[in-house]
């Protein structure tokens, strides 16, 4: 009889928690369509409706997904914007030049020191990321790495450790309660002889060897909170205005010398987000063949309707990911991620304007370089 009875009890132990199970597993499913249902609705040119089947699993998209909304932009420095409201590098100081084969901009010009010999290039950026599938951030705030492709050409044997030039991360917003503008230094470092490749070859340049300090992020008073997040994901409070002229986001150049025993090439600004392009762009080739095959051997094609909406084009880092990874799909015979819109087409927000001159001129340009 006693055993009778344990082996109910282990038998309805079971059944009770088989039954929590698939209450969880039901509850969490429809958590998870309704999250897309609500992306659907912010989203103009999103796919209205998701069938059940459609819906993928992390392993079925994941690779894709994760560099889909990732973020990365890269600015070549010798182009010179010269409408100071415009989004893009502009110069005080300096001159074009070609060093190593490799058109650039230079001090070559400069015998005193200077600041501003680069800034820019002044846009928004996403402050938190786009991933509303897929939750597997903590808090969801992007980590940028920025970091500048440079060389340096010594005409004469200099200390090592004399000073050369201070690059900056700077983050400006207009407060529209006040209409007065506020500057924020995210990163700054100062460059050394030593800190360049000895042989004047380009080298990639980031704000500190310790990679955690290399990167910026942007701090909580300039993030809306997403509880109240109902402005079309706009993640700035609504006194933060950093979309329009002379605001958003900026990289810069000092120049500290008096003397003209060296000259500094400067090839480009790259900005990429630490957990999703920087992979790629660290090793893009071995990138390029692993989503290749990613696509062609193990995607279903009846996933890219969801692909599709989950592109938001809310910020001009999101250009060169998206555009890149439809290239792949295209390249392996998929279908466009971006069936019914323009390549290029901006998906204008409450809060996140971006110039559409520089989207269909500069951005389009850089794209076709890649």
């Amino acid at each position: 009889m006693k055993k009778m009875y344990t082996h109910l009890l282990s038998e309805l132990f079971q059944k009770s928690y088989l039954l929590l199970l698939l209450i969880i597993i039901i509850t969490y499913r429809t958590d998870i369509i309704g999250q897309i249902n609500t992306e659907e609705e912010r989203v103009a040119g999103d796919i209205k409706s998701l069938t059940e089947d459609a819906l993928p699993t992390f392993e079925d998209v994941g690779w894709i997904y994760h560099y889909l909304t990732g973020y990365y932009s890269k600015w070549e420095a010798e182009e010179n914007q010269n409408d100071l409201a415009e989004v893009g590098l502009k110069h005080q100081y300096g001159d074009t030049a070609t060093w190593k084969g490799v058109k650039c901009w230079s001090t070559k010009t400069i015998s005193t020191s200077k600041d501003s010999v680069i800034y820019g290039p002044d846009y928004r950026q996403d402050k938190i990321y786009n991933r509303s599938f897929f939750r597997y951030m903590i808090d969801g705030v992007v980590s940028y790495i920025p970091r500048f492709s440079m060389a340096l050409d010594k005409k004469a044997r200099i200390d090592p450790d004399e000073d050369v030039c201070i690059i900056k991360t700077l983050y400006r917003y207009k407060d529209k309660n006040t209409d007065k503008y506020h500057d924020t230094t995210f990163l700054a470092r100062k460059l050394k002889i030593e800190d360049f490749d000895t042989s004047g070859n380009f080298k990639y340049i980031y704000f500190n060897i310790i990679p955690h300090l290399a990167m910026y992020r942007y701090h909580q008073e300039y993030i809306l909170h997403q509880d109240e997040n109902d402005i079309q994901n706009s993640q700035s409070p609504k006194n933060i205005v950093d979309w329009e002229a002379y605001t958003g986001i900026q990289f810069k150049i000092d120049w500290l010398r008096s003397d003209t025993l060296c000259t500094l090439y400067i090839d480009y600004i790259e900005v990429v987000d630490d957990y999703g392009w920087k992979d790629y762009i660290d090793s893009p080739h071995s990138r390029i063949e692993i989503l290749k095959d990613y696509i062609s051997d193990y995607m279903d094609w009846k996933y890219i309707p969801f692909l599709s909406s989950q592109i938001k084009l809310t910020s001009i880092d999101n250009y060169l990911p998206v555009t890149i990874i439809d290239s792949l799909f295209k390249s392996e015979g998929a279908p466009t991620l971006l069936p019914e819109v323009d390549e290029y087409q901006l998906i204008t927000r409450s809060g996140s304007e971006i110039p559409d001159k520089w989207i269909r001129k500069e951005n389009k340009d850089l794209i076709k370089t890649r």
